[in-house]
């Protein structure tokens, strides 16, 4: 348990959404270990049925909430100084079976959404279908997004059926972004969206999608000043 709250507890260290910093999360990163923790903790403490209190934002959620308020509301799964981890939410995406809420002095400064374990085929179409479509139906609230799709020069792993593996070797990325900076279409409190696929077996894919607020790069802020302390 001590473990899986470490790990959450970087995860405010997470990239931007836009699609100048983009990227797939490697295995190793703080946005795959908060999947890991998700994963963990599900299926001993997620919570059941739908949150009953709901702000304007998304997942029901908004910028700036305080872990307080949040705690109030919803039932808690984990949690460290700068993380929330929820088995539910105001308003819950199917998908997803978790979700992670990043903190600062701002309070909420961002909010993913969670999904460890997305089954599919060798060459990943089933887990492509699921995630196109969920990406199609946020391009018909925010706009056409940046997609990111392709494989490292030099990778071997180049086969149709090799999709997944590639994924989970790091050399294969697979995602959207939306982004004021591209022209989306956001909320005044999103700063940028990001659909991010990982893989850490031949038939399993991790979905996340972050909501980054306007107050995020405080948050980020805040981190990097916490980690230079001791330099």
């Amino acid at each position: 348990m001590k473990a899986i709250l470490i790990a959450v507890a970087v995860s405010v260290g997470l990239v931007g959404c836009n699609q100048e910093q983009a990227s797939i999360a490697p295995a190793s990163s703080p946005a795959a270990s908060l999947l890991g923790n998700a994963a963990q903790a599900a299926p001993s403490s997620r919570a059941t049925g739908q949150a009953q209190v709901s702000w304007d934002g998304p997942f029901g959620l908004r910028m700036g909430l305080s872990k307080a308020e949040v705690r109030a509301a919803l039932s808690v799964m984990q949690e460290t100084s700068d993380t929330i981890v929820l088995g539910t939410v105001p308003k819950p995406y199917p998908l997803f079976e978790a979700y992670g809420l990043i903190f600062g002095t701002p309070g909420l400064c961002k909010v993913l959404g969670l999904a460890t374990n997305l089954q599919t085929d060798s060459g990943g179409f089933a887990a492509r279908q699921r995630i196109d479509a969920l990406a199609s139906e946020l391009e018909a609230r925010y706009g056409k997004p940046y997609k990111k799709d392709f494989l490292m020069a030099g990778s071997i792993w180049k086969e149709p059926q090799e999709w997944v593996t590639a994924l989970r070797k790091q050399e294969r990325y697979y995602g959207y972004f939306w982004s004021k900076a591209s022209g989306a279409k956001l909320p005044a409190e999103i700063d940028s969206i990001g659909l991010n696929t990982t893989a850490d077996q031949r038939d399993r894919v991790q979905v996340t999608l972050g909501y980054e607020f306007t107050n995020f790069s405080e948050c980020l802020k805040e981190t990097k000043a916490k980690e230079q302390a001791g330099l």
